[in-house]
């Protein structure tokens, strides 16, 4: 029985391996036509102040997301907004350098150690933060559906995406209204089955933002601001790159790569990000090596706001030396 347990897992990794095998085979070809001469010289006369400015906008987004991830902290638990700010700084320097499961695991951890919040705290606001983000990149993508350039792939991709956020919304609606129930359930059953459905009952009480519609309004609403703040990110390396500026042509630009970086990539979606950006630009009609050395800075514009917090904070030690907010 021992020898049989790490097949699956053994499968599931291969799995991984050959799709991104694919993809880098893709991309390799992709990247084989194209004049990187012309490229080069695109890049070489982008406006750097817009490059900088684009920088700024995307690091904008890391307060934002604090104020977002604060509405879904249950009351009576901790709500340092600084030290919400340093754990959403760290996780996403180590999604972006690992792996988006390395960038979990760490806000699991840093939510419970330096925060201060319950195990039940900290998976109800994991959760809720993950779902409003679906429910921002679908409200994203059917807004681009409009847009003159978006092709007719879009439409169904988006429709998927907007049917599994609404029933997973849907499913923690329900939960959020179902823990004195699932409680009397826990006491009918007792033993292992019971102690079960009493933790299921102690996360589902947690659930206090969907119970709350203003706060869950404000969530979606910081969550969205920060969307638009990597979308003003665009506008500016559009206008770094000699680009007509097109808020148009940005929100679509957003809901490919909403839709590109929903599956786990490479650290830093690597490759996944230009293509999508590249592809975006392709459908308004623009040539693939002005297209790429945008991709190039934006992706750099925004993965230098991604890391630079986090590793500043790792740096100077801040995410080891303070201990957790006391209840």
């Amino acid at each position: 029985m021992s020898g049989a347990v790490p097949r699956p897992v053994w499968r599931g990794r291969a799995l991984w391996l050959v799709l991104w095998l694919v993809l880098a085979a893709v991309l390799a070809y992709g990247a084989s036509r194209i004049d990187w001469g012309q490229v080069r010289a695109a890049l070489r006369q982008a406006d750097p102040l817009w490059v900088f400015i684009a920088f700024l906008a995307n690091l904008s987004a890391l307060p934002l997301w604090g104020l977002a991830l604060r509405q879904f902290i249950p009351a009576g638990e901790p709500q340092p907004y600084g030290r919400i700010v340093e754990t959403l700084a760290l996780t996403t320097a180590a999604t972006q350098t690992l792996s988006v499961f390395a960038g979990g695991a760490t806000a699991a951890l840093l939510l419970a150690r330096r925060v201060g919040l319950s195990t039940g705290a900290m998976i109800s606001t994991i959760t809720l933060e993950q779902v409003t983000t679906g429910i921002v990149k679908s409200l994203i993508v059917g807004a681009a559906m409009t847009s003159a350039f978006a092709p007719g792939s879009m439409a169904a991709a988006g429709g998927l995406l907007m049917l599994a956020i609404l029933c997973a919304f849907t499913g923690l609606l329900w939960a959020a209204h179902s823990g004195p129930a699932l409680q009397r359930i826990a006491i009918g059953v007792g033993g292992r089955a019971g102690r079960l459905i009493a933790l299921l009952a102690d996360w589902t009480a947690h659930l206090e933002t969907l119970r709350r519609p203003w706060r869950l309004a404000a969530g979606i609403g910081f969550t969205a601001c920060r969307r638009v703040m990597e979308g003003l990110g665009v506008l500016c390396i559009q206008r770094a790159c000699g680009i007509p500026v097109s808020p148009e042509l940005a929100l679509l630009i957003i809901a490919a790569l909403s839709l590109a970086t929903i599956i786990p990539g490479p650290p830093g979606n690597m490759g996944i990000f230009e293509a999508a950006v590249v592809v975006a630009y392709g459908w308004a009609g623009f040539g693939a090596e002005t297209a790429v050395a945008a991709a190039l800075l934006q992706h750099f514009a925004y993965l230098a706001a991604a890391l630079m917090p986090g590793y500043l904070l790792f740096a100077l030690g801040r995410w080891r030396n303070a201990p957790a907010q006391p209840r």
